[in-house]
């Protein structure tokens, strides 16, 4: 199966695991309220929106080829602690919102991260990014309710940005993108 449809496996509260080892085109809200706890798709490039929409215990993803992320397509996989996606050029409108377990994010290549991406990502400890372009943010990128502060990200979070990326040089003491982070440090990618 190279496309799995709109809602195949929505609210499928019993499944745990599934092979999909050829899909390239996951639809939307696929996954929806399933109870997957890992999903390794080898072949996947792109993912609709809600795809994984409240999988309560998803704990591990693999997707070494999605390039493609739809809109809110991890919201509240509150189990999920770390993710990485390698091919992602842009983090849709709150892809990660009510994460609320999520502590490490690499972002190698994104360029764009939209409105409310991280709300409520009260755990975020690390985001890496590893572009060496600019990079585009929404409104509210790190927003949590109730809005106190939206200027104010989680006090321990430490932001990684490429050392050869265009933006080192809009970095202000722990100020980047007029968010304040824990520390902000530059690595060799």
């Amino acid at each position: 199966m190279k496309v799995v449809g709109n809602n195949l496996f929505s609210g499928a509260v019993s499944l745990k695991e599934i092979a999909l080892p050829v899909a390239e085109t996951i639809g939307n809200n696929v996954f929806a309220r399933a109870s997957l706890t890992e999903i390794n798709l080898p072949k996947a490039v792109t993912l609709g929106t809600y795809v994984f929409d409240r999988c309560e215990k998803l704990t591990k993803v693999q997707l070494p080829l999605v390039n493609t992320v739809g809109n809110y397509a991890f919201t509240s996989c509150t189990a999920l602690e770390t993710l990485e996606l390698p091919n992602v050029l842009t983090i849709s409108l709150g892809t990660f919102n009510g994460c609320t377990a999520l502590k490490n994010v690499s972002l190698p290549v994104v360029n764009n991260i939209g409105k409310w991406a991280f709300r409520n990502c009260t755990a975020l400890t690390e985001l890496r990014l590893g572009t060496t372009e600019e990079i585009t943010f929404g409104d509210l990128v790190f927003a949590h309710l109730p809005v106190q502060d939206p200027q104010t990200i989680t006090p321990n979070c430490d932001l990684k940005l490429n050392q050869s990326g265009a933006e080192i040089g809009n970095i202000n003491g722990n100020v980047w993108k007029d968010y304040t982070w824990k520390s902000i440090t530059t690595f060799t990618r």
